[in-house]
């Protein structure tokens, strides 16, 4: 799954901008990218309504035949979802997943 944020004056259409992200952060050969959803995430933080972040993500779903680590990961493994929970993923990432129905919790 490639998950596209991203500013669109910056990069571009989101479909490349998933292809881009896969190439580039875990050397993915030319992946079949479909669009699973746009989602909409809006974070606050209820005491400074001044400080509120907005998001709109576009989810890419395809398979991945191999995947290189980069030098700045300390580790890149696939995972089985239903061991992921939401609180797994900084930056609210996981709620992206738990969205879309790939974790649960």
């Amino acid at each position: 799954m490639a998950y596209s944020r991203f500013t669109p004056k910056v990069w571009g259409n989101p479909a490349e901008a998933a292809s881009r992200i896969l190439t580039e952060q875990v050397g993915a050969k030319k992946t079949k990218l479909k669009l699973l959803q746009v989602q909409s995430h809006l974070q606050q933080d209820p005491n400074d309504p001044e400080s509120a972040h907005w998001d709109v993500c576009f989810v890419y779903g395809g398979t991945l035949r191999a995947v290189q680590k980069p030098e700045w990961f300390s580790e890149l493994k696939f995972v089985k979802p239903n061991v992921l929970a939401s609180d797994d993923f900084t930056r609210g990432h996981g709620d992206v997943l738990k969205e879309l129905g790939i974790i649960k919790r």
